[in-house]
């Protein structure tokens, strides 16, 4: 083993005291097979005395990844076989248990396609987010022969966490035309048996749900999985032609699952169904699922049967938003309300041309009220938890644009109490704002904007409480709205350095009257 090598496995070895430096990684650039195995043996070696660093074996692991692995076999175990003792030997529970598949589908040779395959099937992934990045670099491949993967992948259909992307992958091969035949062509009785039955789950579960409502995550998390295999199949079978699944898929098309409908009418109208034609046209009018519909009416031939309002650029926005809303790090399902606020072209931060920016005012209505904000699309697709619906447009687009703009001259420095030269420099900062009569200030961080230095406080005024934002030649004020969602200060500051930036690159842009420009000194901005 080189140098470099033993480097790496010392480093790995939690039992020593040896740290990942600039050298850490050196040793796998330009190893051969054979050196490429005494790594994984050596990994292994740690794994089974317990004793592997699982923070820098992620690194290493994914350093393989994204290099092209010499696969040819050396005297004893092939790369291939050692990473699927890896794969055997890393915990189920492990977030890194999923690593060593994914090497191997990023190398796109056949055998090891077909360890992939294998592994899969006989020991599967219990993480749905683990699948979708082990199987992204065979989505991203248009040259690839990934014909060995099948038909032995289809065997993994019989685990619930990997059948929809199983079949994810089998759609997406057919469609690209990367292989001839649906690869689970030969499968079709089996696909149709398994999509009647999930149907009527899904028909058992609607009905019940309306009733009793759902009573635990398991069967959530079941519903769950059952809507994304249903979606899948019902994209396989219409790209085989099975007119057997028409009666199922119009039965999925009347259920109440805005999703389910749309992808059961986009099926239909694959299979010529008039139905599924005219219930595809009329979802467009859904901002939720608007997006989806478009794709499946373009790539149909039926975008012109669809209303030009639900296709034109601002309703295309209004999706936007709405699907990132609908999001589960979000609220997890779209609002009752969305409505155009206002729309500009701009010129905006880490755009060449001026872009067309969207704000929409959303609501929804919570067990503790109606719940109303605004959100952009456009340059960004985005929402605040703070409450912006107070704030005049200008600022809107100003805290978005400071929001979303990074820059290495561009920070935000906690402040450090125990530095003499930052506790110099915030007592001169509020000493200023006391000067203009705020009272309680607290000092929240120091703003760095290309080499201006400023504070950013909570404090009051005349009664009024806020955030001010003052250096050596600006200042600004932005009281803070009566909500249980307040404007936080580092959102402040973005409404601050979007200002700027906007003021910069759009000549014409106003700022509300509500931030103050120190007229002494220098205008804002």
């Amino acid at each position: 083993m080189t140098l470099n090598l033993q480097n790496t496995i010392n480093v790995l070895d939690s039992r020593q005291t040896q740290v990942a430096d600039s050298t850490f990684l050196a040793g796998l650039e330009d190893a051969n097979s054979d050196e490429v195995c005494q790594l994984l043996r050596g990994i292994l070696d740690l794994l089974n005395c317990d004793a592997c660093d699982e923070s820098n074996l992620a690194r290493v692991i994914r350093n393989l990844q994204s290099k092209s692995v010499p696969w040819a076999a050396p005297a004893n175990d092939s790369p291939q076989d050692l990473l699927s003792q890896l794969y055997l030997a890393i915990s189920e529970e492990s977030p890194l248990r999923h690593l060593p598949l994914a090497v191997l589908a990023s190398q796109q040779d056949a055998d090891c396609l077909r360890q992939f395959a294998e592994l899969l099937v006989e020991h599967p992934l219990a993480r749905p987010e683990a699948l979708v990045e082990v199987f992204a670099p065979l989505m991203r491949s248009r040259e690839a022969d990934l014909s060995p993967l099948f038909p032995r992948l289809l065997d993994a259909l019989q685990h619930p966490v990997a059948a929809a992307v199983v079949l994810d992958v089998a759609n997406y091969l057919s469609v690209t035309g990367q292989i001839p035949e649906h690869p689970a062509e030969s499968r079709r009785d089996q696909l149709l048996e398994l999509f009647t039955r999930l149907i009527e789950q899904l028909e058992r579960f609607e009905e019940s749900s309306a009733t009793y409502g759902v009573k635990d995550l398991e069967a959530a998390q079941t519903v769950t999985e059952s809507i994304g295999l249903a979606i899948s199949l019902s994209y396989a079978l219409s790209l085989m032609n099975e007119t057997r699944a028409i009666g199922g898929l119009n039965r999925m098309m009347d259920l109440s699952h805005r999703r389910l409908r749309v992808e059961a009418a986009a099926s239909l109208a694959r299979l010529q169904e008039e139905a599924g034609v005219e219930t595809l046209v009329s979802l467009a009018s859904e901002p939720s699922v608007r997006l989806t519909v478009l794709a499946y009416a373009q790539e149909q031939g039926l975008l012109e049967k669809i209303d030009p309002q639900f296709r034109s650029d601002v309703a295309r926005a209004e999706a936007e938003l709405v699907r990132v809303l609908s999001e589960p790090s979000q609220y997890g399902y779209p609002p009752s309300e969305c409505e155009l606020l206002e729309s500009r072209e701009l010129s905006w931060p880490s755009y060449d041309e001026p872009i067309e920016c969207y704000l929409f005012r959303f609501s929804y209505t919570l067990p503790t009220g109606e719940h109303t904000n605004i959100g952009i699309a456009g340059p960004a697709t985005h929402a605040f938890a703070s409450d912006l619906s107070e704030l005049p447009a200008e600022f809107i687009f100003a805290a978005f644009a400071g929001w979303q703009t990074e820059h290495e001259e561009i920070q935000e420095i906690e402040i450090d109490p125990a530095n003499p030269h930052q506790a110099t420099e915030v007592e001169r900062f509020t000493r200023r704002l006391s000067d203009r009569g705020f009272v309680e200030i607290t000092p929240a961080f120091i703003g760095v904007f290309f080499g201006a230095r400023s504070l950013i406080a909570e404090a009051q005024s005349e009664g009024q409480a806020g955030f001010a934002i003052v250096s050596d030649v600006d200042f600004a004020w932005l009281p803070q709205a009566r909500s249980s969602r307040s404007i936080t200060p580092e959102l402040a500051y973005s409404i601050y350095k979007g200002q700027q930036l906007l003021r910069t690159f759009n000549p014409d842009f106003e700022a509300d009257q509500r931030t103050s420009s120190d007229q002494e000194e220098s205008e804002l901005g």
